[in-house]
C-alpha cells in the first residue's frame, strides 16, 4: 500500500528500514545544484550502495492522464519525491490491472492499463513511497501541465520480503 506525505514528517510513525531511511536522507540532502546539469527527459543515475539503492535525478513536464503508462516492480520500492513542482500519480491494485507487455526483469518494470485507481497529489517537498503492489502512472497533470524536478530513489526488496 502506497505511503504519502511531507518528507520532513513520513519518518516520524512508520518504522522504515535502513536503505529506506538511507534513501530518505539522500531525498534531505537535495538541493536545487542536485538538478543543475539535468536536461528534461534525460535522467541522471546516482548509485547510492551499487545496484541496492539508486538515485534517478530528473526534470519532465507532467503530461494528460490519456498518455500515462501504469508501470509495476518487482525487485525494487519506489521513493518518489517531487522537488519542485506538482503532480499526480495514479496508484492501483494488480487486480485492477491488465498487462500490456511481459515483465521485463533486466529493467524491474511491466506496464499495465487500469480504468479504476486512486489519485496521489504531490508538490513540492512531497513523497510518495510505493511497493512492489502498487501499480502506479507517476507524472500525471494535476491542476496544469508544469515542470517537476523529481529525484526517484529505487530500494532493492530481497527476495525474503516479496
Amino acid at each position: 500500500m502506497a505511503i504519502f506525505g511531507y518528507l520532513n514528517e513520513i519518518d516520524k510513525s512508520i518504522p522504515f528500514n535502513k536503505p529506506i531511511l538511507k534513501g530518505l536522507r539522500y531525498l534531505r540532502d537535495l538541493s536545487s545544484d542536485s538538478f543543475l546539469k539535468l536536461k528534461e527527459g534525460e535522467p541522471q543515475k546516482i548509485s547510492l550502495d551499487s545496484d541496492r539503492l539508486i538515485a534517478l535525478n530528473q526534470i519532465y513536464r507532467t503530461q494528460p492522464l490519456d498518455q500515462a503508462k501504469f508501470e509495476g516492480h518487482r525487485k525494487y520500492i519506489d521513493l518518489q519525491y517531487v522537488f519542485e513542482g506538482f503532480e499526480t500519480i495514479g496508484n492501483s491494485s494488480p487486480v485492477d490491472c491488465r498487462p500490456v507487455n511481459e515483465y521485463d526483469a533486466e529493467n524491474d518494470v511491466q506496464f499495465f492499463t487500469s480504468e479504476f485507481f486512486t489519485p496521489i497529489h504531490l508538490k513540492a517537498g512531497m513523497i510518495c513511497i510505493l511497493y512492489p503492489e502498487d501499480i502506479h502512472a507517476p507524472g500525471v497533470i494535476l491542476n496544469r501541465s508544469c515542470c517537476v524536478k523529481k529525484t526517484v530513489i529505487k530500494v532493492w526488496m530481497p527476495q525474503a520480503l516479496r
